[in-house]
């Protein structure tokens, strides 16, 4: 069974990440202060809500469908060439993907926590050496006893 997040959630976590209200989330600007968050709204909606595009294009505002998965495809594209850009869109799917956890047994809780923890671990690291660090430590069966 697929576990989904409301847009309302959605919206609080990227309000916050952003801090920013929701007002100015969906505010009909053009500003990229503005735009990119609402460009990663719509990503995450779509990424982790069972709404369809159009529905998630009438969520505060009136948009087309299109215009989600040209925002989704912003940020795909983003992610491939920004790697401060990349390192937000991590921390917020962390945060949602703890969310997630809620409803999940006690055992895909604890697996799901551990890889959180890594994935916040090579978020954090400033250099492939340290990514290296981080995996060895943690991917090394004598300290997974």
């Amino acid at each position: 069974m697929k576990i989904y997040i409301p847009l309302q959630l959605i919206e609080k976590i990227i309000c916050q990440h952003f801090e920013m209200t929701s007002e100015i989330l969906f505010t009909k600007t053009r500003k990229r202060t503005i735009v990119e968050p609402r460009q990663i709204f719509h990503f995450f909606s779509r990424k982790y809500s069972k709404n369809s595009l159009a529905a998630i294009g009438d969520y505060k505002l009136i948009l087309d469908h299109a215009t989600i998965l040209h925002s989704c495809g912003k940020v795909e594209n983003l992610c491939d060439v920004d790697a401060v850009f990349r390192k937000n869109i991590e921390k917020i799917d962390s945060k949602l993907r703890m969310i997630l956890i809620n409803d999940l047994t006690d055992e895909e809780k604890k697996f799901q926590l551990k890889t959180n923890n890594l994935i916040n671990d090579i978020i954090s690291c400033e250099n492939e050496e340290d990514v290296t660090n981080v995996l060895s430590n943690n991917l090394n069966p004598v300290n997974n006893g």
